[in-house]
């Protein structure tokens, strides 16, 4: 196999973790400065490939030598273009999440999706209503991608999509599937100009999941662990289902449920 050669490609070099630049990026990991800045992070070789590859504009990107791998060096080879740092081991360990991460970080733009974006043609969404858990968000958006969902729609957030929890746990789902931040009001009201079934998980429901019959258009909301879903989505909603549980629990995690749902509707859509 042909080495990739990357050393023409160093703009700078940082080895102090007191760097103001490596001090800004940290800052990142912060709710607060990730929306003044409109900025997140992005970790990983294959997650940065799938931000590419859809279009997420990259601002930065640092990679350490001691840590990267060959598909990484391919990686920067194929985006010459994109203003990079070579920086030493102990300050990538500071800047990434995860630790090493495979040497590879980048600063993204957050993308501005938003409802009017979501495909309306035979469409299945995921809604997600106050999840509190940015790995459940994170779970959910990977399986809304494998099953083939045409968008998620996270409202009334208390975790923010570009959490590096969520990035981390999507495993780039959060680039593959479009994914819209919004509220419970402006969701309902354009899932009803769109003639979208509202499918509501709730533990009082009075139907099973797959009990029920199905349009062209669905969305299934699914609320918090704590709290569930809100009233004006059990209010609005179509069907309220259940998934059944014979054991000692009580509840199952939201995004367990949320792979349940998801592969039960989209395997029916997909089919027809």
């Amino acid at each position: 196999m042909n080495k990739v050669t990357i050393t023409t490609m160093f703009e700078k070099y940082i080895e102090s973790i007191n760097n103001p630049f490596i001090k800004e990026t940290i800052k990142l990991y912060d709710r607060k400065d990730r929306e003044k800045r409109g900025l997140f992070v992005i970790e990983g070789r294959k997650e940065l490939s799938l931000a590419l590859k859809y279009n997420v504009q990259m601002e930065h990107l640092f990679y350490c030598l001691e840590i990267i791998d060959e598909e990484g060096k391919k990686l920067l080879s194929s985006i010459p273009s994109l203003p990079k740092t070579k920086v030493s081991t102990k300050v990538f360990e500071k800047i990434a999440y995860r630790g090493t991460t495979e040497g590879l970080l980048g600063i993204a733009i957050q993308p501005c999706r938003k409802l009017d974006d979501i495909s309306t043609q035979k469409s299945f969404v995921i809604i997600l209503e106050k999840m509190e858990k940015p790995g459940n968000i994170g779970a959910i958006l990977r399986t809304a991608n494998a099953a083939g969902a045409d968008a998620v729609i996270v409202c009334d957030e208390i975790s923010d999509i570009y959490n590096p929890n969520v990035v981390r746990t999507s495993l780039g789902g959060l680039f593959a599937t479009p994914t819209v931040q919004s509220t419970t009001d402006q969701t309902i009201a354009w899932l009803k100009k769109n003639s979208f079934s509202i499918i509501a998980s709730t533990p009082s429901a009075s139907y099973l999941y797959n009990q029920i019959p199905l349009q062209e258009n669905i969305a299934v909301a699914i609320g918090s662990e704590k709290d569930g879903l809100s009233e004006p989505w059990l209010r609005e909603a179509h069907y309220k289902v259940l998934i059944p549980m014979v054991g000692e629990v009580d509840s199952l995690n939201a995004s367990v449920s949320a792979g349940i749902l998801i592969y039960q509707y989209s395997k029916k859509i997909l089919h027809n």
